[in-house]
């Protein structure tokens, strides 16, 4: 469990060397993770995402999978497989934090 009172600000932005620190001092491995995806999110992108991405998007998901199959992708785009390729998983329940465009919004 991370610690709370020590958070720099309830916005964790990955790109700031002080949140950083703050979360390499952490002994939580549910927060590295979420922070490994924040950067990840504001940088080149998911290669694998065992956790999962939120099971909304699923119907879009399918859609993609309908435009490629039917090759009407755009010359140069390169297809996400590592995303597109299986269903997403339900996210597990995180409540101490949530990951918004980048940054980690810390909760009480």
């Amino acid at each position: 469990m991370f610690d709370r009172r020590t958070a720099p600000s309830d916005e964790i932005d990955v790109a700031e060397e002080e949140h950083v620190a703050w979360i390499r001092s952490q002994r939580d491995a549910s927060l590295w993770h979420q922070a490994a995806m924040a950067a990840l999110a504001a940088g080149v992108g998911f290669a694998n995402d065992s956790i999962g991405l939120d099971p909304d998007f699923e119907p879009e998901r399918l859609r993609a999978l309908d435009v490629i199959a039917r090759g009407e992708v755009a010359e140069g785009l390169i297809v996400p497989r590592a995303l597109l390729d299986r269903p997403f998983l339900r996210e597990r329940p995180e409540n101490r934090f949530a990951l918004d465009d980048g940054l980690l919004l810390l909760s009480d």
